[in-house]
């Protein structure tokens, strides 16, 4: 075990470099917004497709050859990257005087606070008030000895220029709030189509896919239209207001929606994700300074690490919370507290069939559980007040700090 959390931590490094590297690639090729904007749509299909048929491909190999056999998939894959990266990928000379310093133990310090801030997710619910304390405390330190460290530093992991541009803070903000509501779309829906309305797993999925579907359709949708607008914010602007509806609609419709009306509000969570997502890394790269692009994009990519503990530990904290309230208070009234213990996880609903009267409570529970969750949802969805305040992007046919290179397709 020791040694494939070693390996999996190497993989890590590997892995964020390589994705900060491709999307901070795309705008030092591709100077050009529409063509940059192009190239972005076509990565994150690529990676959408991708995040898709790993669990598929990584689950066949596991379940007929071994768990092992998933590891040598990167080999192959990796080789051919590499080959393509090396022979096709323009060398481009960092915009620096001297030879890159890296900041070292910086980077320490952003990994202790990352990882203390995973377990503290972790943890939390389990109750372990003395672990819990700890790890506490040493996001605090590391956090704080990250922001002195940044502060002093003459050649610093993050760059202060970074925080301080004030339409740059407002697009962090709105990475976080929006992968939060994204990703408690991801986690909860199944659970409420399947344990609230009670959809057969097969339905549940065809509920499901529309919202990674009309990401994708959203983004290139957006790509037409975003670069010819005065003000871009508008597109990011009509995606948090489409969330914020569609939450609103998962959350009201209770138990008299239908799978049409369901798929119709999947339909338009996933539209306005892709209005939003891709805008947010366009946006970000228009603003940097070329020589913060990279770590500008990979800190915008980043985020999804944050925000997705955040989103899974706040709305998964609320979703069980309010699901134990409701069921004891369903189980109390009809003198039945002992036999709540077994229905107490909402997963069981996915899993088992519940005889009547059950059958009819347990569900009306989980729904109004995660009613709350969604309503919450919404409320981050209301960030679109913090996008009206956004400035004016210009989106500029050739970025003003573009580099020299001719750009290729």
């Amino acid at each position: 075990m020791l040694e494939l959390v070693v390996a999996r931590g190497l993989q890590g490094i590997g892995g964020g470099m390589v994705i900060g590297s491709a999307f901070a690639c795309i705008p030092e090729l591709f100077p050009d917004t529409r063509r940059r904007l192009r190239w972005q749509i076509i990565l994150s299909m690529i990676s959408s497709v991708a995040n898709a048929l790993g669990p598929v491909l990584g689950g066949y190999l596991s379940s007929h050859y071994g768990w092992r056999y998933v590891f040598y998939l990167n080999v192959p894959l990796g080789g051919v990257a590499l080959f393509f990266a090396w022979c096709f990928l323009p060398a481009f000379a960092p915009p620096t005087s001297g030879p890159p310093q890296v900041d070292w133990p910086g980077a320490v310090l952003v990994a202790a606070s990352l990882i203390s801030l995973q377990l503290l997710v972790e943890h939390l619910p389990l109750g372990t008030h003395g672990l819990s304390l700890l790890l506490m405390l040493v996001l605090l330190v590391s956090a704080t000895g990250l922001l002195c460290r940044e502060r002093r530093t003459a050649d610093p992991l993050l760059p202060g220029a970074l925080f301080t541009h004030p339409a740059l803070q407002k697009l962090y903000w709105l990475a976080l709030l929006a992968g939060g509501a994204m990703f408690s779309l991801l986690i909860y829906l199944p659970l409420l189509f399947q344990g609230g309305y009670g959809f057969s797993p097969a339905d549940a999925g065809v509920l499901i896919t529309p919202l990674a579907l009309c990401m994708t359709l959203g983004s290139i949708v957006n790509g037409r239209i975003v670069t010819r607008l005065s003000n871009p914010a508008l597109m990011p602007f009509i995606g948090f207001s489409l969330l914020l509806l569609a939450s609103l609609g998962y959350a009201l419709v209770g138990t008299r929606a239908g799978f049409a009306t369901l798929l119709t509000l999947t339909i338009m969570a996933g539209c306005d994700l892709g209005f939003t997502m891709i805008n947010l890394t366009l946006f970000t790269q228009a603003l940097a300074r070329r020589k913060h692009m990279g770590i500008a994009t990979a800190l915008q990519k980043s985020l999804r690490l944050v925000r997705a503990l955040i989103a899974t530990a706040v709305v998964g904290a609320m979703v069980k919370g309010c699901y134990h309230f409701l069921l004891l208070r369903l189980f109390r009234a009809r003198g039945l507290s002992a036999h709540s213990g077994a229905y107490l996880d909402p997963q069981v609903l996915m899993q088992t069939h519940a005889g009547e009267p059950l059958a009819q409570w347990l569900p009306l529970a989980l729904m109004q559980a995660v009613s709350l969750s969604l309503l919450v949802v919404a409320v981050l969805a209301a960030a679109l007040i913090i996008l009206q305040r956004l400035p004016a992007i210009g989106l500029n046919p050739h970025g003003a700090d573009a580099p020299q290179a001719p750009p290729r397709e």
